[in-house]
């Protein structure tokens, strides 16, 4: 688990931030970085997924956005479910965000206040990985997130989408997108792949 506290001048009570994590605060390694050194602390993992050959496979990535209330009972499924395989070379983003903060209309939110980031960012194995099998999970996860009031962040590969997918995923704005597709879209040139209006 990685967790950032920024701050200007003055650093946070690291006592106080870890009084939750009992199990884990003996074995914290905390280190102080600029913003621009935590922002990109992930890039010299480029490196690694290119010569190991992670880099060159399909990344059959999940991203949603999940309810606050929720995400415990489905972390618990996602525990059972994920093995080292069907992670590869790749990792699980897990963060807390406010839903208000979003401001574009066709991103879609959980009806909560609090909302969880939830991105299974895949480097399937090289030689034989079972990209088939991880979109089957990935279409499992997202049917039972969807069920318990969760978003897709459509960055993600979700097999099989329909239409009433897609219109169970933008609600009440699915009728204003179908009409601006319609108007400044009318030769279905943009995205017709998503399978939005199929």
């Amino acid at each position: 688990m990685e967790a950032g506290a920024n701050y200007s001048t003055t650093p946070p009570d690291r006592a106080k931030l870890l009084s939750g994590l009992q199990d884990v605060r003996a074995d914290a390694v905390i280190e102080d970085v600029t913003y621009r050194e935590y922002m990109f602390r992930l890039d010299a993992y480029e490196g690694y997924l290119k010569e190991t050959g992670h880099w060159y496979s399909p990344k059959p990535w999940l991203s949603m956005f999940l309810p606050a209330s929720k995400t415990k009972t489905f972390m618990k499924r996602v525990e059972q479910e994920l093995t080292a395989d069907s992670l590869g070379g790749g990792f699980l983003l897990f963060s807390p965000f406010l839903t208000s903060q979003v401001k574009r209309p066709l991103a879609m939110m959980p009806g909560e206040s609090v909302a969880y980031l939830f991105d299974l960012l895949r480097f399937p194995n090289p030689g034989d990985p079972n990209i088939q099998a991880m979109l089957d999970q990935n279409r499992r996860l997202y049917d039972l997130a969807v069920s318990m009031g969760a978003k897709r962040y459509l960055v993600g590969a979700v097999p099989n989408m329909t239409q009433a997918d897609w219109r169970a995923h933008f609600g009440n704005r699915w009728t204003g997108f179908v009409n601006a597709k319609k108007k400044f879209d009318p030769a279905n040139l943009f995205t017709p792949g998503q399978g939005f209006f199929a």
